[in-house]
């Protein structure tokens, strides 16, 4: 991490200043979210770590805290007495993915949804797995909440947790933008059976690579459901940071792991059950510790949005 990160302090940060341009015209920058996807790009180098770097904090941030390692054992203890209660055995791979970031996540939702109340698609089974959806976004605001004050101060805490709980409406904001996203690639999957797959995960990647960063940027910012998609959607595009690759890195294993041919968890699971499911669960808390690591290293990078000034009457 670079100095000037070093130097934060827990919590939010101030807001930066407005650009030269924005006091010169006098109007005040507030993107949209279609506006920063077509800002130009900064050049030159970037202080984002290499993804094996990125990664390995991750990893470190998630084992070495007590509360993320027991907590996210103890989620996934709870998650399967949860299903057992429900009635839902397996398969394995799913009780795996209890963890993940959305979408990946959120599609866990939605098959456990199906499987437990019984309902198919459609609006139905999206209403019904709304509930799934705020605990998800409580779960993973409180892992960012304890991820990013880890990386600020070294430790955590119940003020840590207490933050990433008020960036769980956006998560669940994220969760819906990103579930809007797999429909659309079902539906462009079933027009191109042959390439199904490739648009299904290309749609998910496209997914994580565009609005992964927002929840973070608005524990550190501050800032609004707008500003902080703009903003994450800006600074994933900056050349050099390697964000497509990170998307790609945990989209396609994801996907990849949810479908493994492996059987149902029941009521007895063996050994190897617990470890695959625990040792899963540990690696998407990491990736989202990695996702907050990524941001607090070019947060200062981060280009401001084009600020076009007034036209002029003549």
């Amino acid at each position: 991490m670079t100095n000037r990160n070093k130097r934060r302090r827990a919590g939010y940060r101030e807001p930066r200043p407005a650009t030269t341009q924005a006091r010169a015209t006098g109007a005040a920058a507030r993107p949209g979210l279609l506006t920063s996807l077509f800002t130009p790009r900064v050049a030159g180098s970037t202080n984002m770590p290499r993804l094996g770097s990125s990664i390995l904090r991750g990893l470190t941030v998630t084992l070495g805290t007590p509360a993320l390692l027991l907590g996210t054992a103890l989620l996934v203890l709870l998650g399967w007495i949860a299903a057992l209660r429900w009635g839902y055995q397996g398969p394995a791979p799913e009780l795996a993915s209890m963890l993940a970031m959305t979408p990946v996540g959120t599609l866990f939702d939605l098959r456990l949804t199906s499987a437990v109340l019984g309902v198919g698609g459609g609006p139905t089974a999206l209403l019904s797995m709304l509930p799934f959806a705020i605990v998800r976004s409580i779960l993973t605001g409180v892992i960012l909440g304890l991820a990013v004050e880890i990386l600020d101060s070294g430790r955590s805490s119940v003020s840590g947790a207490r933050r990433g709980l008020r960036v769980a409406p956006l998560v669940l904001v994220v969760g819906v933008i990103q579930l809007g996203f797999f429909i659309v690639a079902g539906y462009l999957g079933a027009l191109i059976p042959g390439l199904a797959m490739f648009v299904r995960v290309g749609t998910v990647t496209a997914a994580v690579y565009l609005l992964a960063y927002a929840p973070i940027v608005q524990l550190r910012e501050g800032c609004g459901v707008l500003e902080s998609l703009s903003t994450g959607s800006r600074a994933a595009r900056i050349p050099g940071t390697g964000s497509l690759a990170m998307a790609l890195l945990f989209t396609v294993p994801a996907l990849a792991i949810s479908q493994l041919p492996i059987g149902g968890f029941g009521v007895n699971p063996s050994a190897w059950t617990w470890v695959f499911v625990l040792s899963v669960n540990l690696l998407h808390v990491s990736v989202i510790a990695t996702y907050a690591y990524r941001w607090m290293c070019i947060e200062d990078e981060v280009p401001d949005p084009t600020v076009r000034a007034p036209s002029r009457r003549r």
